[in-house]
């Protein structure tokens, strides 16, 4: 055998049996014996048993015991090096877990049913709670997805075609009044996260819509009207005081522009047209009960950015790019943001596909067409965080979340490939949130009134919170190792580190709700709700596992908090729905913190 055979060979054995332990410390893995010699001499199980030699994939029948893994994520390691020590297995008094019925969909029966994006549980998991708690649980009359919740709260476009059957079709609001809440909106925080309209484009959109004088940037009179109707929604939807809006049927415009927007979906590409579409999702997106009703609206208005090119980068173009181009693109930001935030919400495909698109981060040059700031003011794309609704490139990670955790491919994965891919994302959030820094022309904003004091620190309070979310996302799908569901006993010890890395990143996000409600509260109830949700669902989901566990009763406690945060909200939020989703998520997490005390009596 040649040098250079031999040499390929030992370097591709090399890479293919090192466990985790020698694989992140770059050592020899010495497989003479399970577990390896460094494993062995450190008190340590080795993450891989099975014959590396020939590759072998596990056959459906048998589980991959996978065990520790190191350094999940940076933040815990104090706790990750006593759970090393202790390897003595989990006392097994708890409430077992439930087998899966279908483990090679990685189907989690103690998590949500993430398929229907709805914060419910799946039959399995309703029958594990009933037998962790003793109680009876009246899950109908806490599901979303209820018939008579979603009859009472319809918003639909059938609903808008019933309206007018019965009503008028209203006129257009007054134009002063239009141009009065687009200056409001334009000095508000929302402008910076939103930007849907742009002041220039504006013009033309009144024009079109009250005059019928059509233009390049507003070529339709129908979308030019749902535009405005969709803008007095969105503000409505926004503003903290509506004083302005007194005398405003806001729940006859809602079904007027829905009424617009019937013929707009058949109506060939507008840049009116994307912000009506978009502004209407962004309302809806405050229903938890007909969530479902955004994806045909939202699929037209990715349809719409992509005829007029947004996908596209302006500067790939030749000549500088237009104001027309520039907006455009920058609604295809907003979808694309949205995009990836719904598609982890739900574990749904996403609709913008990104093979197709031009993912190139806005230039200085962009942002500063698009925001009207003066070039010396205009942050540089490291600092993307102020604007737009959340940081670009935390929507890349989500994508990469989404594919990687919830695709058919990702659901074959084998334990160590799951674990080893939820390392992996760990990583990248943490490299990206690491990656943050306070902007070096934030003075400037401060100074020139583009943003206060107590917005910049709204924007990194929310970076934080949105951090703490990916983290619970990621290591919660650890629960669907095949390793995990076989074994109720738990002591895939591995699994179990990553699991309890969601749970203080559950305990973490909660706190900061809890702590920072009143700088939080003035972002919208869409934004936080699923934030809650997520953190509440896999804290109640741990103290059910183990509720002799000694952080139980500080983590009921946490519940009991944020239970007693969610009230009913007043004004015009009514229109939206918003009141029965208040009603519904209290009751709902009320409900939890109820059903937790439950499981620590009766395992006691």
């Amino acid at each position: 055998m040649s040098p250079k055979v031999h040499n390929q060979r030992q370097s591709h054995r090399r890479t293919r049996i090192a466990c985790d332990s020698c694989f992140r410390r770059k050592i020899k893995c010495y497989r003479d014996t399970l577990p390896c010699e460094w494993c062995c001499s450190q008190g340590l199980q080795c993450t891989f048993d099975r014959d590396h030699r020939n590759n072998r994939v596990p056959s459906a029948g048998k589980h991959v015991a996978v065990f520790s893994l190191e350094d999940p994520i940076p933040s815990t390691k104090k706790q990750k090096s006593q759970n090393r020590n202790d390897t003595s297995p989990v006392s097994s008094d708890h409430c077992e877990t439930p087998i899966a019925i279908n483990s090679i969909l990685g189907h989690v029966p103690f998590h949500l049913r993430a398929s229907t994006g709805l914060p419910f549980f799946s039959p399995e998991s309703q029958k594990w709670m009933e037998s962790c708690t003793g109680q009876k649980i009246d899950f109908d009359r806490l599901n979303p997805a209820n018939l008579q919740r979603q009859s009472q709260a319809d918003h639909s476009l059938a609903s808008t075609r019933n309206y007018f059957q019965n009503q008028s079709h209203p006129d257009l609001p007054d134009k002063a009044l239009v141009l009065a809440l687009f200056q409001h909106f334009k000095s508000s925080p929302a402008h910076r996260s939103f930007p849907l309209i742009h002041p220039d484009i504006l013009h033309h959109t009144v024009e079109a819509a009250y005059e019928g004088n059509l233009s390049d940037a507003s070529p339709d009179s129908d979308s030019a009207r749902a535009c405005i109707f969709s803008f007095i929604l969105f503000v409505a939807f926004l503003m903290e005081e509506r004083s302005a809006l007194r005398g405003l049927d806001l729940h006859k415009y809602m079904h007027e522009a829905q009424h617009l927007l019937c013929g707009v979906l058949d109506s060939r590409a507008t840049l009116d047209g994307i912000q009506a579409l978009l502004m209407v999702c962004l309302c809806r997106l405050g229903q938890i009960t007909t969530m479902h009703s955004i994806e045909p609206l939202f699929s037209t208005a990715i349809r719409f950015i992509f005829t007029l090119g947004g996908q596209l980068n302006p500067n790939s173009i030749q000549g500088p790019p237009g104001l027309l181009e520039v907006h455009c693109r920058s609604l295809f930001w907003i979808a694309y943001v949205m995009d990836n935030e719904l598609c982890l919400r739900t574990c749904r495909p996403p609709t913008i596909c990104s093979d197709y698109c031009d993912l190139t981060l806005p230039s200085e040059s962009e942002l500063t067409i698009e925001f009207g700031l003066p070039e010396l003011q205009t942050p540089s794309a490291q600092n993307l965080s102020l604007f737009f609704p959340t940081d670009i490139r935390l929507a890349f990670i989500q994508s990469r979340i989404t594919k990687a955790l919830h695709s058919p491919q990702a659901k074959s994965k084998s334990d160590a490939e799951l674990l080893k891919t939820i390392r992996e994302l760990d990583d990248a959030v943490d490299d990206w949130h690491a990656s943050l820094q306070l902007p070096n022309d934030l003075p400037n904003f401060l100074a020139n009134g583009i943003m206060s004091h107590e917005e910049a620190f709204r924007d990194s309070l929310i970076l934080k919170v949105q951090h703490k979310y990916l983290i619970i996302a990621i290591h919660q799908m650890s629960a669907g190792c095949a390793a995990w569901i076989a074994d109720p006993s738990r002591q895939a010890l591995g699994i179990r580190l990553s699991l309890e890395v969601a749970a203080d990143a559950s305990r973490a996000l909660l706190s900061q709700i809890i702590y920072n409600h009143a700088v939080l509260e003035k972002r919208p109830f869409w934004f936080q709700i699923f934030y809650v949700l997520t953190g509440a669902m896999n804290l109640f989901c741990q103290i059910l596992k183990e509720p002799k566990n000694p952080e139980t009763k500080k983590d009921i406690s946490l519940l009991d908090k944020i239970s007693e945060q969610f009230s009913l909200t007043t004004g015009s939020d009514a229109v939206f729905g918003l009141s029965d989703d208040f009603y519904l998520m209290k009751e709902f997490v009320t409900t939890l913190s109820h059903l937790t005390r439950c499981a620590e009596l009766r395992a006691n």
